[in-house]
């Protein structure tokens, strides 16, 4: 079994880990499972409660992802939702707004957000441009660039790291 959270009524119920799609009993909205991996150049909008990776030769631009984890080892130009983990393996500017789980941008990767990331926790061992508000943690690496304005529960910056900004350090919600 596997938690699914409704994207209309944010429901949240179970369905079986083979299942391909679900219906939500609150709100019967329908629920995508289907994983996508794509490597090519895209430009439709993607609503699944599955997973997303965007290979090396894959581009993404002008649309919404709202998935569970997303794995950017391509290119992309749009805004993300993710009730899991995105985790980014790659060079380039993310336009759009991110909303996620857990960050991570990994090492050797490059990153410029041009939009406010939420998140509830932050890795990052490569080097990141942008705003992130975090209601947990945040943990800069040793290989770790940051710049820009940091909110967070927590900071953990490892021997190496660097972080030019501001830090604002806010209370954890109850």
């Amino acid at each position: 079994m596997r938690e699914i959270t409704c994207f209309s009524c944010g429901f949240v119920h179970q369905a079986p880990a083979e299942a391909q799609s679900s219906q939500c009993p609150r709100c019967s909205g329908y629920i995508s499972l289907q994983d996508y991996e794509i490597a090519e150049a895209w430009n439709r909008r993607i609503q699944t409660r599955g997973n997303v990776v965007i290979l090396k030769t894959g581009h993404v631009s002008g649309i919404t992802i709202q998935c569970h984890h997303l794995t950017v080892l391509g290119e992309l130009a749009g805004s993300v939702d993710c009730s899991g983990n995105l985790i980014i393996r790659s060079h380039g500017k993310i336009l759009g707004k991110v909303n996620c789980d857990q960050l991570r941008v990994e090492k050797g990767a490059k990153v410029e957000f041009l939009n406010p990331v939420s998140a509830r926790s932050a890795y990052i061992d490569g080097q990141v441009r942008g705003q992130i508000s975090c209601s947990g943690p945040v943990t800069l690496e040793k290989r770790a660039r940051l710049q820009g304005l940091v909110r967070t529960t927590s900071l953990v910056v490892k021997s190496g790291a660097k972080h030019t900004g501001t830090i604002e350090m806010v209370r954890p919600s109850a």
